[in-house]
């Protein structure tokens, strides 16, 4: 995992997801089109997620009734364009309490896909409304609408890679932490799961 409190690692990270200066402005584009479903964003998130009969048993129920705030801090985050350390810093926040409370990271990828289909449709349904208006090239509108789905898609990625790899960090920690005897239970435990599923 990049420590993200350097500015080297931060740029680093950006490199290995092609984030460059254009997508922070297409993702603050993004914001105009879509944090005017914020409301409709978070509810729809929230819909999403309880349809897993489990994840209450992971997340307390005081915690539930607050999650649709913490949501959409989150969006507004995402679609502000500022991707500095704070954000960072914000990310690995949320991902140290997802392992605190032991919520399994298939749950990011999931909420991270969900994220990305709620977007895009709103996206497309912004520039198929733009492109019967426009007087020029359609072209130009459909292109527009692939740039700026593509930075989001790198925003998407980087937010998951970030929040998963704390997952890998923290078990890699718990595992080097523990002594001989714990590790190898660790590593039967791990043997003995595959072998039963």
């Amino acid at each position: 995992m990049i420590a993200v409190g350097e500015y080297r690692d931060l740029e680093r990270l950006f490199y290995y997801f092609e984030i460059r200066e254009k997508d922070k402005k297409n993702m603050k584009f993004l914001g105009e089109i879509l944090l005017p479903y914020e409301e409709e964003f978070a509810e729809a998130f929230y819909d999403n997620l309880m349809k897993f009969e489990d994840i209450k048993g992971y997340i307390p129920e005081e915690k539930l009734r607050k999650l649709k705030e913490t949501i959409k801090e989150w969006y507004r985050r995402l679609l502000s364009g500022r991707y500095d350390s704070e954000y960072f810093l914000y990310l690995l926040r949320i991902a140290k309490i997802h392992v605190y409370e032991g919520i399994p990271p298939h749950y990011i990828i999931v909420a991270m896909n969900f994220v990305s289909r709620f977007c895009t449709r709103r996206i497309s349904r912004f520039f198929s409304e733009k492109a019967l208006t426009h007087t020029g090239d359609i072209r130009e509108v459909f292109e527009r609408m692939e740039d700026l789905t593509r930075s989001l898609r790198k925003l998407l990625a980087m937010n998951e890679d970030i929040i998963v790899s704390y997952y890998i960090d923290a078990e890699l920690r718990t595992f080097m932490e523990a002594g001989r005897f714990e590790r190898f239970a660790i590593v039967f435990s791990k043997k003995f799961a595959v072998l039963t599923d």
